[in-house]
């Protein structure tokens, strides 16, 4: 894999307001890159886009050489974003999101769930937003159960950080 992000012309536009204009970037293997910008440049909806979580108006997004709206499970398992902000379904107990979270990986790790859930000592019955606001999962928590699938640390302080983590098939990060 020579870029695990490649983008060519791409352009996402919101109604009137123009998010990214013909944006080409191609990010090297094995670099480590951040995106520093105002509010509102574009930091996050390209990130959305690389993940296939947004459709570019136009122009491309390949992302581990797929274009990113039709990222799969092979895909998928090799990638992961953490936001600023919380991406949990309130309305989800945590056994639902663990469950939705874990469909998207092959390796998902159960025994590090159970071990981890009783670290957190989290009650599985409960929904997310009935959850105290100490044991609402944070962006980090969410980061951390994207890992149970492959026995990989987390990082130790990915809170506040917007960051996409790519890890190519032969498991090379």
């Amino acid at each position: 894999m020579n870029s695990p992000l490649a983008t060519r012309a791409l352009t996402k536009q919101f109604g009137d307001h123009l998010a990214l204009n013909a944006l080409t970037l191609e990010i090297p293997a094995g670099r480590i890159v951040g995106l520093l910008g105002r509010n509102g440049a574009g930091k996050s909806t390209l990130i959305n886009l690389a993940c296939g979580l947004l459709l570019p108006t136009s122009g491309s997004c390949l992302t581990l050489g797929q274009a990113s709206g039709d990222l799969d499970v092979p895909q998928l398992e090799h990638l992961g974003a953490v936001f600023q902000e919380g991406r949990f379904l309130d309305w989800m107990t945590v056994r639902q999101h663990l469950d939705y979270t874990a469909s998207f990986y092959s390796k998902w790790d159960v025994s590090r769930e159970r071990r981890l859930l009783d670290e957190l000592d989290l009650d599985v019955s409960r929904k997310i937003i009935q959850l105290s606001a100490g044991d609402q999962p944070t962006p980090a928590a969410h980061h951390l159960f994207s890992f149970f699938y492959s026995g990989r640390n987390a990082p130790a302080d990915s809170a506040r950080a917007y960051s996409i983590h790519f890890r190519a098939p032969d498991g090379h990060e």
